[in-house]
């Protein structure tokens, strides 16, 4: 089956942060495009952190995907992408079709083009993306859960990812996002953090905690003098 989609740019970009690069998971060295019912969602994660967001804006060709239809585009080819973003040209495009040159069930054909007539063609990446919803945070994720421990590289991106989808400078000051914690595991160790912003709501990044536990708490020098803290002027 033939179809065409056009998504914006900026959420496919913000989304490839997390995605893997050679990695023997194959399918992870890519993004994730899932055709819901609700909408289409976008997904990305090299196996410590994870990028996902429901697309904001789709627009279809004469044909649609079905429901329940997955396809990864490599992220070398979008990584490849180097077009600026703006208010005007945000769009990518991607076509998919039937690679005519090899069995029938081998990956579709992909074509990705921006909207300043670039274009990139390669083949679907061939394999099965991880069951993303048993990673996705409900309820558990609170701000009152007990700190978590992650990388802060990762943390970085998640906000780099936020930058990308509001069009904002890496540095801007008026940025931000909140950090919720997870439940932790039984053995007292942390298991993660959901970074959220108000200003982008139908973003998420998932950040795996460290497997061993590191102490850390506030300086001594900070605790003993500041019985009572306030707000900076």
């Amino acid at each position: 089956m033939s179809y065409t989609f056009t998504v914006k740019l900026s959420e496919v970009r913000a989304v490839l942060l997390a995605a893997a690069m050679k990695d023997i998971r194959y399918y992870l060295n890519g993004v994730l495009f899932d055709f819901t019912h609700e909408g289409l969602n976008l997904v990305a994660t090299d196996g410590h952190r994870m990028h996902a967001l429901r697309a904001s804006k789709v627009e279809y060709g004469d044909e649609k995907p079905a429901i329940g239809t997955q396809l990864i585009v490599h992220e070398s080819v979008l990584r490849a992408i180097k077009v600026a973003v703006t208010k005007t040209a945000d769009a990518l495009t991607i076509l998919v079709t039937p690679n005519e040159s090899r069995p029938s069930s081998h990956p579709p054909k992909v074509v990705v083009k921006t909207q300043t007539g670039q274009s990139w063609e390669t083949e679907a990446v061939d394999g099965v993306f991880p069951d993303y919803w048993r990673v996705l945070p409900c309820r558990d994720y609170s701000v009152t859960n007990p700190a978590a421990q992650i990388a802060p590289d990762y943390l970085r991106d998640a906000g780099f990812a936020l930058a990308h989808l509001l069009g904002a400078k890496r540095n801007s000051s008026w940025l931000s996002m909140t950090v919720l914690s997870a439940p932790p595991a039984p053995n007292g160790t942390s298991t993660g953090v959901a970074v959220v912003s108000e200003s982008y709501p139908n973003f998420i990044a998932v950040i795996q905690g460290y497997k061993t536990h590191r102490s850390a708490s506030i300086p001594t020098w900070v605790s003993r003098k500041t019985e009572k803290t306030e707000e900076f002027a």
